[in-house]
């Protein structure tokens, strides 16, 4: 019965866990999107401006006039032109060669210094027939080279002044220096996001992000998504990657080339956020379980062996059924047990109607919550999830407590059982360590209220450090505290300004396990406080470093990682700003910098 009471509990956190999970994968579905168009943007943009080279080429006069001539007239001539090509092709490294071809198919001149291989005259003589039927300049297919690199031709025809063609412009371009470098580009798509081409028969033409990953080349790929994309069409949907994770991505077909870009991105670095939260979550329940658990067992030895005492004797007396209630018949002691057992009963029913009660709260908060989340923007999403963990931890803090209050009223009535003695303070225990867990998740959650007084500083300083005396003195720590003026006093809120110290404190004694200097600085210059906690611990990674203030980031093996984000909310509701210095093997710092807190 009691384990019906935490059913809307787990149903409210997994409808939300699953609302916050949609949330990210519609923003990542969006944002793959927005990458997939941009890059095909960059390449439409790029062939726009390799068309236009071979435009100009086959419109410049040099060109024309070098075409009728097929080797005949001076190098003059050939020369200029010959310059002319070359400074196109440095123009741009995507240039391999470029061509100028006579109406026989023989190369007139180009930037190539060697005779034009077997493979690439059948592929040259190919494109020159597409380019023969056509008047705009041409792009053709992708040509596989033995290594799995791709080239493709641009061509066009080149007419003289009475609009006769006179001969051809060719250039040949290498993917490696053209759509690679476009697609290799991993700006916005995380560790995980990449962005590739495939062909029409579903070969991956342009190169993967990450090293060793040319093996997939020329790989042909097949799933719905990318039968989806061969047939024209674009979208966004989940699949299973060519390296056998699930990723998320968009697809956008491209019928100008007969391409698909894929922009995706592994589902696992998406959902990131979630996990920690979800796992937070399952375990304060657990937790909160095991310990209504224990107190059941206890509340149940001390209610069973009274009824047994009673069936016992109601037994041997009258050889009464022990299945038949006792009825109370008497003002005895066993009469009282009786009645006591009868009211027992009628309590657990009263607490069965007060958990259905709380159940159709918290439902209706849970509706309430619902509708709230349909008004609000992808960008807020941190937010509802803080919200929600706010009202889950609230609704949670309630049942705490009374289990909190009547395990402090059993206690005075153990007497010397040892063995009671332990179970109550295993449950005592972690009640002690969920309400931490929960004080944490709403200092996190909720909004900073500050309420400004005149602190001594050097008399707060002194309490909070004095109150991590004996960790200090267990781990050798020695400790300076630097007040310049000494008798400084600000303005600012008691307990949230204890509550910074004490976590900025409780982090340096933490980072120094075997002995350090535990420093507290302050001083007032132009109306500015600057407070600092230093310590000579064991530093901070310079990974972790970038992480410090991510929600529910944490490197040690207890606590929840909210400790120094709380910091910052409260130092920041103060107007103020936190600057955090630190190298591995030397140290700590951090700073807090505080405007306009002189009490008037």
């Amino acid at each position: 019965m009691l384990l019906t009471g935490f059913v809307p509990l787990f149903v409210i956190a997994y409808v939300g866990y699953s609302l916050a999970k949609t949330a990210l994968q519609t923003e990542a579905y969006v944002h793959m999107q927005g990458i997939a168009e941009m890059k095909a943007k960059q390449i439409e943009s790029w062939f726009d401006e390799r068309l236009t080279d071979i435009e100009a080429l086959a419109n410049s006069q040099c060109v024309i006039h070098i075409c009728p001539i097929k080797g005949q007239k001076e190098n003059v001539e050939q020369e200029e032109t010959c310059q002319l090509l070359n400074s196109y092709k440095q123009q741009s490294i995507s240039y391999d060669d470029i061509y100028i071809f006579d109406l026989d198919f023989k190369p007139i001149i180009s930037t190539c210094a060697s005779l034009i291989s077997e493979p690439h005259q059948n592929e040259i003589r190919q494109i020159i027939d597409m380019i023969t039927h056509q008047s705009d300049p041409y792009i053709s297919r992708l040509y596989r080279r033995s290594d799995n690199s791709a080239s493709i031709y641009l061509g066009r025809k080149i007419l003289n002044a009475e609009n006769k063609t006179v001969g051809y412009v060719v250039a040949s371009f290498s993917l490696i220096k053209t759509l690679d470098p476009i697609m290799k580009n991993v700006i916005g798509l995380g560790n995980t996001g990449e962005t590739y081409l495939v062909d029409q028969n579903g070969i991956k033409i342009t190169l993967a992000r990450l090293p060793n990953s040319d093996s997939v080349h020329a790989m042909q790929m097949d799933s719905f998504s990318f039968r989806e994309r061969l047939l024209g069409k674009s979208g966004a949907t989940t699949f299973m990657g060519y390296k056998g994770q699930e990723v998320l991505g968009y697809y956008l077909w491209m019928p100008r080339y007969q391409w698909a870009l894929i922009a995706k991105i592994s589902t696992t670095e998406i959902l990131r956020p979630i996990y920690f939260i979800r796992t937070a979550v399952l375990i304060s329940g657990l937790a909160l379980l095991a310990a209504v658990m224990l107190f059941s067992i206890y509340f149940s030895r001390g209610i069973t062996k009274p009824i047994l005492s009673v069936a016992n004797a109601a037994h041997s007396v009258g050889a009464g059924d022990l299945t038949v209630r006792v009825r109370v018949e008497s003002e005895d002691e066993v009469g009282k047990l009786a009645e006591s057992f009868n009211n027992m009963v009628e309590n657990m029913s009263n607490s069965r109607t007060e958990l259905q009660r709380k159940s159709m709260e918290l439902e209706s908060a849970y509706n309430d919550l619902l509708a709230a989340q349909k008004g609000l923007v992808q960008h807020e999403r941190m937010a509802a999830i803080g919200q929600f963990i706010a009202s889950i931890v609230h609704e949670m803090r309630n049942p705490l407590w009374a289990i909190s209050m009547n395990l402090q009223i059993l206690s005075r009535s153990l007497g010397d059982n040892a063995l009671l003695q332990e179970h109550m303070e295993i449950a005592r225990g972690s009640v002690s360590r969920l309400q931490k867990m929960f004080t944490d998740l709403l200092d996190f959650a909720k909004p900073i209220t500050i309420r400004p007084e005149p602190i001594h500083i050097r008399a707060l300083i002194e309490s909070v450090v004095g109150g991590f005396n004996s960790a200090i003195e267990q781990a050798v720590i020695q400790t300076q505290i630097d007040i310049r003026p000494v008798d400084l006093d600000i303005s600012a809120d008691p307990e949230r300004f204890r509550q910074v110290l004490v976590n900025l404190i409780n982090n340096a004694v933490d980072a120094m396990p075997e002995g350090g200097v535990l420093t507290v600085k302050a001083r007032m210059e132009d109306n500015v406080l600057h407070l600092t906690v230093e310590d000579t611990g064991t530093g901070i990674p310079a990974e972790n470093r970038k992480r410090l203030f991510e929600p529910f980031f944490t490197t040690k093996e207890k606590g929840v990682g909210l400790g120094l984000l709380v910091v910052k909310k409260i130092v920041e509701a103060h107007d103020g700003v936190l600057d955090i210095k630190s190298e591995p093997g030397k140290g700590t710092a951090v700073e807090i910098q505080i405007k306009g807190v002189t009490p008037s």
